[in-house]
Parts: C-alpha cells; sequence; structure tokens
C-alpha cells in the first residue's frame, strides 16, 4: 500500500468519524428537542387543568361562604320576623289592656256617681223624714195617736179607733202587769228611726222586761175586749177598764183569756213569749195605757 493510499484512509476515517459525531450530534439534538416539544405541549394541559381546579375549588369556597352568609341571612330575617311577631302581639294586649283598663275605671265612675247619687236621694230622704217627725212632734200627733202604726196589723187597725169612754176615773187598786218586772224603755222620748217599719215614731208605751212564760195579769177590773194573735206583736189582749183601756203585747198565742171575759185586778190575762218583731230583742211585754181613745203614759197607774 502506498503512503497516499493509507493516507486517503486515515482521511476517509476521520472524515467517517467526524460525519458520525455530525450524525450523531444531530440525532441527539433532534430527540432532545422532541422531548423538550413534548413537555411543553403537556405543560399547558396540566395546567389548564389546574386552572380549573383551582377555579372549581375557589368557586367551592365562595359557595359555601356565600351559603353560610345566606343561613345567617335567614337565620336573622326570622328571628327579625319573630321578633316583629312578638312587638305586635305584645301591642296588641297592650292595647287591649288599655282598653279594659278605660273600661273598668269607666265602669267604676259610674258605680261612684251611682253611689253617690243614691247616698244624696237616702240623705234628702232622710233630712224630710226628719222634718216631718219633727213637725209631728210639734203638733203632738205622734205622741198622743196611734196613727203612725203601721197598717197592716190588726192591732194597730184597732189601735187607732177612739174610746168611747168619757174622762178616766182613777182605780182604787192597780198592780204592775209582770210581778218584779224591770221598766227597760219608757214613755215617749225624741223620735227614733225604725228600720222595721222605714219611719220615725216615738216609743207609744212601756217595755217591762220579764222571764219567758212568767204569768201576765191584768192591772185593775175590767173587761177583754180583744183578745188575737198579731204576725208581730204576737198575743194581743186590751181590757177595758171602764174610763181607761190597757194593751199587753207580746204575749204567748197559748192561755191567752177570750174576748168578753171579766178580769179582776191581778187576774192572769196570758203568759210572756216577749218575741216582738221590730223592737229590741230582749224578751218583754210591750205595754200601753188610753184615756178617752189616746195614748197616755202607762206609769200614771202603774207607778
Amino acid at each position: 500500500m502506498s503512503k497516499d493510499y493509507i493516507g486517503k484512509k486515515k482521511k476517509s476515517g476521520i472524515i467517517g468519524i467526524i460525519t458520525l459525531c455530525l450524525l450523531a450530534f444531530v440525532v441527539t439534538f433532534v430527540i432532545s428537542y422532541a422531548i423538550y416539544s413534548g413537555k411543553q405541549t403537556k405543560k399547558p394541559e396540566n395546567s389548564t387543568a389546574q386552572k380549573k381546579a383551582q377555579e372549581k375549588r375557589i368557586t367551592q369556597q365562595l359557595d359555601d361562604l356565600f351559603g353560610e352568609e345566606e343561613d345567617k341571612i335567614n337565620n336573622n330575617s326570622d328571628t327579625a320576623k319573630n321578633d316583629v311577631k312578638s312587638a305586635k302581639k305584645t301591642e296588641d294586649d297592650t292595647e287591649k289592656t288599655v282598653k279594659t283598663e278605660k273600661r273598668n275605671e269607666e265602669q267604676t265612675a259610674k258605680t261612684r256617681e251611682d253611689t253617690e247619687e243614691t247616698v244624696n236621694t237616702e240623705k234628702k230622704n232622710e233630712e224630710q223624714t226628719a222634718k216631718a217627725g219633727e213637725e209631728t212632734v210639734k203638733t203632738g200627733k205622734k205622741s198622743n195617736q196611734y196613727e203612725d202604726e203601721p197598717e197592716a196589723t190588726e192591732t194597730t187597725q184597732q189601735a187607732s179607733k177612739p174610746e168611747d169612754v168619757d174622762v178616766a176615773t182613777q182605780p182604787a187598786k192597780t198592780v204592775v202587769p209582770i210581778t218584779e218586772g224591770k221598766i227597760t224603755k219608757t214613755y215617749g222620748g225624741k223620735p227614733e228611726y225604725s228600720e222595721f217599719y222605714g219611719d220615725w215614731r216615738v216609743h207609744s208605751g212601756v217595755d217591762i222586761e220579764g222571764t219567758k212564760g212568767v204569768e201576765v195579769r191584768a192591772i185593775a177590773d175590767g173587761t177583754i175586749i180583744w183578745s188575737y194573735v198579731d204576725p208581730i206583736w204576737g198575743g194581743v189582749i186590751k181590757v177595758d177598764h171602764g174610763g181607761f183601756c190597757s194593751v199587753y203585747m207580746g204575749l204567748s198565742s197559748e192561755n191567752l183569756r177570750e174576748k168578753g171575759t171579766d178580769v179582776s185586778c191581778g187576774d192572769i190575762i196570758g203568759i210572756l213569749d216577749g218575741n216582738i218583731l221590730g223592737e229590741d230583742k230582749t224578751t218583754h211585754l210591750h205595754f200601753e195605757m188610753t184615756e178617752a181613745g189616746k195614748s197616755i203614759d202607762p206609769m200614771k197607774y202603774i207607778g
């Protein structure tokens, strides 16, 4: 082999090596570029997915946040509505209470006016009654007649009749109707208002206290002209003594002497019961006397 041939071979080998190196570089560059390009192509996809995921996460967080705020708003709205309802109910109740109190005040005022009117009327009636009583006392009619007694009973109807007798003569002997009886209320006096009869009157007799069941006696000789039971006065007996009469009230309905019976001074004419309506509750005999049909003080004969 010649040197030229060897030189050519060496030169050709060097060129081949350089060519192979260049080819290897090119291949390496192409491969590297392809890999780089592939990464650059995939990166936007990953970035977009992450962005979407992030947006979704942010959206969810916003939804949760707004949901919580909406719940709070709804809760606050419900609370406010309940507060409004409660306030309206309280206002309605207050208004009802005010109306009730106003109505009660009006009723109270009306009742007060009615009471005042009633009191004024009663006061006026009392003044008129007192004035009438004073006028009656001045004329002497109240103390000398039976006309002011109630007309509902036989006692009062008969007691108002004048007696057809002459001026009385003092009997030789008289006794008290009840032995050891105590005078608890005297004849006449100032007019007193009777709740039972509803008028003013003076006492037309004397009250003699005694034990229930004690004997009641005629104060003098005479004849029984009344003998009956009155719903107010109880057993009643009237004796005509000739010129004056005696009346015994508050007797028991049993053992009454009969009308027309002649009696002597001290004879038993009845038994004391003492239950007289419209007078005090003590057991007593109400004893009256008349002369010439007019009421007199019984103490004139039994004192």
